[in-house]
């Protein structure tokens, strides 16, 4: 990824990088549980399935959650299950950061 003053411009070879897959990553060694939310319906879905078995082998605690009536983008939409989705991501994230 090149980050320029008009936002972020993708290559060809900055899709291969870290950042923008996390499966790229060499090590997962200090990072903290996750929680990775899919729909059934996604083409990234396969993605977080791997995403989650990787950080289980390294013993990262992980969450991970398919919602089957879902399509990708339901996220934040009236979409699927998107208002279950967001009552997890809620609840994760007061897990992890304390409630206000």
């Amino acid at each position: 990824m090149v980050l320029n003053g008009r936002g972020i411009s993708h290559r060809d070879r900055d899709l291969q990088h870290e950042w923008a897959s996390p499966l790229l990553q060499k090590s997962f060694e200090g990072l903290p549980s996750a929680t990775i939310i899919n729909a059934q319906h996604d083409p990234l879905s396969d993605h977080g399935k791997m995403y989650a078995h990787r950080l289980r082998d390294a013993n990262i605690p992980v969450t991970h959650s398919v919602y089957s009536k879902a399509v990708h983008g339901f996220f934040g939409s009236d979409l699927g299950e998107s208002r279950e989705a967001m009552a997890e991501l809620v609840f994760a994230l007061n897990r992890a950061f304390g409630s206000a």
